[in-house]
This record gives C-alpha cells, sequence and structure tokens, in this order.
C-alpha cells in the first residue's frame, strides 16, 4: 500500500487546473469500440482509473496511447469480445464494455465488475434493460455472456435512473434497429457529454440531460475527436477543501458552472465566497462557518462522491449537521477512520449527525475508498500534527497529480 504523510495546518493558497472527468472519459472509451478506426480524446485524465480500461481495450485488441493528456484508441483491427475477469475486477466501469460489445459484435462475454467497496452497485439494471432491446443472457460465477441475433428499440423504464445502466443502454441502441426510449433515465452532466460524444460519432440521440432520451438506431458509428470536459467532483473537492482550511484558492477551467451548481449552492449556504471570473472560480475565506443539511441522490441532488468530504464540513462547522447518504450503504464505512483522528460522528442508519466545531488530531488511516480518500485528505489538512495516509493508491483512481497539487498549494505533504 502506498503511504502519504500529511502535516496539518498549513497556510494553503493558489490555483489548480481541473483535470478531465475520470466518470465522463471512462464510457467514451467505452464507446470506442462502437466503430473502427481512431477515435482521438483530448483533455484526459491520467489516473489509475484510465490505464485499468486502456488494458481492457487492449486487451480487446485495440492499439491505444497516451501522452500529454491525448488518448488515441484504434479499433481498426480489435476482434476480441471478452473482458477478462481479471481485468473487469479492477474497476467497476469494465461494466460499461457491455453495451457497445454487444452492439457491435453481437456478443460479449464479461467478468464481473470491481471498483471501490461502497456498497451493492448491482448490475441487473443493465441486463433488463438490454433485455428489453433484445439481448440474451446467460450468467455463470465469474462470467456474464449476452448475445443478441439483432438489437431492436423498444421503451425502456428504468427502476431507478442508474448512470451506468444509462450509459449501456445508450451505446447498445445507437447500432440497433428502430427507437429506443429511456425512461427515468439519468441526468447527470456524464449522460450529456457522452451523447454529445456518441452524436459525434453519427449516433441520433435526443433527451440527454432529462429523464427520457430517444435514441434512433443506425447502421454504422465513424470515429471522432473529443475534448473532455472537467471533473466536477474533482472541482468540488478542492472547492470543499478551500472552504474547510480558509484558503484563497482558484480552479479552473471550468467550462460550465451548472455541473457543480449543488455543491456551489452547499458551500455558499456554509458561509463560502466563491466567485465566478469567465472559466476560473475563485474561493475567497470567510469568517462565517454554518453547519449543512444534506440528502445525497440522483442529479440534480448532492452528488452521493461528495458526501465523505461534506462530513469534515460538518466537522469544520460551527452547530449540527445533518448528512443523509440515500444512494450506498456503505459510504459511512470511513468514518470509523475519522474517528481515529477525533471526530465524533454519530451514525444511525443512512443519517450521519455531526456537531462542530471539532479539534481534529494526526493519526494513521486507511483509505476505504476514493472518496473517502479525499475526505481523509482534506481532514489531514485541518488536523493538528501528522496524519499518516494508507491505501493512498485508492485516490489516484480518480485524482490527477493530488500530491503534487496539494504541495504547490503549500501543503505539508510526502510520500512515505
Amino acid at each position: 500500500m502506498a503511504v502519504v504523510q500529511i502535516k496539518g495546518k498549513s497556510q494553503l493558497s493558489g490555483e489548480v487546473l481541473i483535470s478531465g472527468s475520470k466518470n465522463s472519459v471512462l464510457p467514451i472509451m467505452a464507446a470506442s469500440v462502437l466503430c473502427q478506426g481512431v477515435t482521438i480524446l483530448e483533455h484526459c485524465p491520467d489516473i489509475s482509473d484510465v490505464h485499468d480500461m486502456i488494458k481492457i481495450l487492449e486487451s480487446l485488441g485495440a492499439k491505444v496511447s497516451f501522452e500529454a493528456g491525448t488518448l488515441k484508441i484504434d479499433t481498426t483491427e480489435r476482434t476480441e469480445h471478452e473482458v477478462h475477469e481479471k481485468d473487469a475486477k479492477k474497476i467497476r466501469a469494465s461494466i460499461l464494455f457491455l453495451g457497445p460489445l454487444l452492439a457491435k459484435d453481437k456478443k460479449v462475454k464479461i467478468g464481473y465488475p470491481g471498483g471501490c467497496n461502497i456498497g451493492k452497485r448491482p448490475i441487473d439494471i443493465h441486463v433488463d434493460g438490454l433485455m428489453h432491446i433484445n439481448a440474451g443472457f446467460m450468467m455463470g460465477k465469474d462470467y456474464l455472456v449476452c448475445e443478441t441475433f439483432a438489437l431492436v428499440g423498444d421503451r425502456v423504464k428504468l427502476r431507478y435512473p442508474s448512470v451506468g445502466a444509462t450509459q449501456n443502454i445508450m451505446m447498445a441502441a445507437t447500432l440497433a434497429n428502430g427507437k429506443t426510449v429511456i425512461e427515468n433515465a439519468a441526468r447527470e452532466p456524464e449522460i450529456v457529454y457522452l451523447a454529445r460524444h456518441l452524436r459525434s460519432m453519427g449516433a441520433d440521440i435526443s433527451g440527454e440531460g432529462t429523464s427520457q432520451i430517444t435514441i434512433a438506431g443506425v447502421e454504422e458509428l465513424h470515429p471522432c475527436r473529443t475534448v473532455i470536459p472537467y471533473d466536477r467532483v474533482v472541482a468540488a473537492t478542492y472547492l470543499i477543501l478551500a472552504h474547510v482550511t480558509k484558503s484563497e484558492i482558484s480552479i479552473s477551467p471550468i467550462s460550465d458552472t451548472g455541473d457543480i451548481s449543488d455543491v456551489i449552492s452547499l458551500i455558499q449556504n456554509a458561509g463560502g465566497n466563491i466567485k465566478q471570473n469567465g472559466t476560473i472560480l475563485n474561493y475567497h475565506p470567510t469568517s462565517k462557518n454554518f453547519p449543512i443539511q444534506i440528502e445525497t441522490g440522483p442529479f440534480p441532488k448532492v452528488p452521493t462522491d461528495i458526501q465523505s468530504m461534506s462530513m469534515v464540513m460538518g466537522i469544520t462547522a460551527t452547530g449540527e449537521s445533518s448528512i443523509r447518504e440515500s444512494v450506498f450503504e456503505n459510504r459511512f464505512t470511513f468514518v470509523d477512520e475519522m474517528r481515529k483522528m477525533g471526530a465524533d460522528i454519530q451514525v444511525d442508519g443512512d443519517v450521519a449527525i455531526v456537531k462542530g466545531p471539532q479539534e481534529l488530531y494526526g493519526a494513521s488511516v486507511c483509505v476505504p475508498d476514493l472518496r473517502a480518500g479525499a475526505a481523509l485528505c482534506i481532514a489531514a489538512l485541518v488536523a493538528e500534527g501528522v496524519t499518516q495516509i494508507a491505501n493512498w493508491e485508492l485516490i489516484e483512481r480518480g485524482y490527477e497529480n493530488f500530491v503534487q497539487n496539494l504541495r504547490h498549494l503549500g501543503a505539508d505533504i510526502e510520500y512515505c
């Protein structure tokens, strides 16, 4: 396990460049197998999740190069349609190859996906949706096998607005016969960016960003060039970090503040001061630090990915904060690690109550999942003394140059 040491109470300030979106680039990478030729993705984040997806693409027969933020995926000679179990287990997004491989090859064998242990993330919504458009499944112990003679458009109503299921069905439906309508579709910005990319490939898609998406199947798609948007969760991380540490920090480029409007409102309601100047968001520290009351949920609610970081906002606020987690039941597992630092957090089912302000102290903690790792890092920055954070590699699944960026801001941080 990689271990990073942080000495708290450092004065932070400066500018941070926000990397391309992890949650946008992964489905777009999977979409490259829908066509033959060279897909070019710019502003691609250099994170371990991207490299894990590259390994899957190469195992499928694609040729991939990645240099200076530009990812080139050549599927001209791709012939394989199996995502091996060992590769699938490394990353949750491996399941996103299900829809496009099925659409292009009419068959796919895929190991069950892995990823962070934050609770149940069943793939049955993916399976049910694809079955509606004429896919047949056989579930084994370690693999899922899916075949079709031809995908046929239909009306698909999701019982929950799953982002991954919406993306899989969208990608599969691009090459189906007829029209597919996804009802109760996910509305997250990542759905919008995938739809734009698929349209650049020649797909006929409308309604993205709403709860009903319509896809009219086409005969074939072609490769294209796409610029990956900024990562809204990474941007939120630095804004929350700035608020908790009372630091003057600017982040850019922020192309669409609508993607993080919920987070901006959360911080402003807590007393934070955020100003926009073009594509730059500036956080100016204030003496105000109000408690928060949030409930995570599908977009446009507060995303579950920032729940753990908002917990640190509650620890440093004056008053009682209430945080309800309505997406993943294991998102509170990191609370035990926070308690090692002196945090007093009471958990009752899906609700955490935090009474602040609380003084945190350096300790040895272990990262249980990607976003909890970012929360522990923020807590370490305000804690008295030295904190050692183990399992740091999980943080590098979604944050590019996190140690370097924090050091640039003035943090006393180093690998052990």
